[in-house]
């Protein structure tokens, strides 16, 4: 009702750079800022995770992927839509646009929906990014316990214990929102069946699902490897951080 009842907040225009920042957020919420570790520094957590042994690189590309080539190809029809004459002056790219407009007076917009997707993606995207300058040169995202490691408990570790996929999780989930916003380029393609479209968003909405359960997976296994290596200091960092993912929930 609020976002339809403002006129800024009604215009595809306003969608322009909060695409552009759920790219940006998406990008650095799934780069890691650290090269993989050495096979010494894996192998204190014995057999590598279904995440570790897995193509990473390709997952993350392929994930980084889709949400810039989602967000230019939404940003694009909202500049074609809002400004027809783009068209005439650069013919070259008419053939091509056409092929990703929605039908004429689609509901291409801001919507609840997009807004907190939106901001989950942003926060989630902040959270990872605080965790990554708090961990520094320990942060990698195939688990592993570096040479002269420390036991991080500051910043977003004070709070719980794996504020990392607390974000990672939060991003999913803004993911998923976008992907199923009614106010998006992709739910008003009429190019496309609406049984393509959902058949694409099912098999989006199964491989987050599939990257969150391993995520998940791991959170036992890294305090069983953390409690051995650090022993009395992680039973105290464990007793004043007692919630893994949420405060006062889990």
């Amino acid at each position: 009702m609020f976002l339809t009842s403002v006129p800024l907040l009604s215009t595809p225009l306003l969608k322009i750079p909060l695409l552009a920042s759920n790219a940006v957020f998406m990008f650095i919420g799934l780069t890691s800022p650290n090269p993989p570790p050495k096979p010494s520094e894996l192998s204190k957590y014995g057999r590598p995770d279904s995440i570790s042994r897995g193509n990473l690189n390709t997952l993350l590309y392929v994930n980084k992927s889709v949400a810039v080539i989602t967000a230019v190809a939404e940003i694009a029809v909202i500049l074609s839509q809002q400004y027809p004459s783009l068209s005439q002056q650069y013919p070259s790219l008419s053939g091509h646009m056409s092929l990703l407009l929605p039908s004429p007076g689609s509901g291409v917009r801001v919507t609840k929906t997009f807004a907190a997707s939106w901001a989950l993606i942003g926060m989630g995207g902040l959270v990872r990014w605080w965790c990554y300058r708090t961990l520094g040169r320990f942060f990698t995202y195939e688990l592993s316990v570096k040479d002269e490691h420390r036991l991080v408990t500051a910043g977003p570790y004070s709070i719980v214990r794996h504020p990392s996929y607390t974000g990672g999780i939060m991003q999913m989930i803004g993911a998923v929102l976008w992907s199923l916003d009614p106010g998006s380029w992709w739910s008003n393609l009429d190019r496309f069946s609406a049984t393509a479209r959902n058949s694409c968003v099912v098999l989006w909405l199964s491989f987050w699902i599939i990257v969150v359960v391993s995520g998940v997976s791991r959170l036992s296994k890294e305090d069983r490897t953390l409690k051995k290596e650090f022993g009395d200091q992680w039973e105290k960092w464990s007793r004043v951080t007692p919630y893994k993912l949420i405060p006062f929930v889990y």
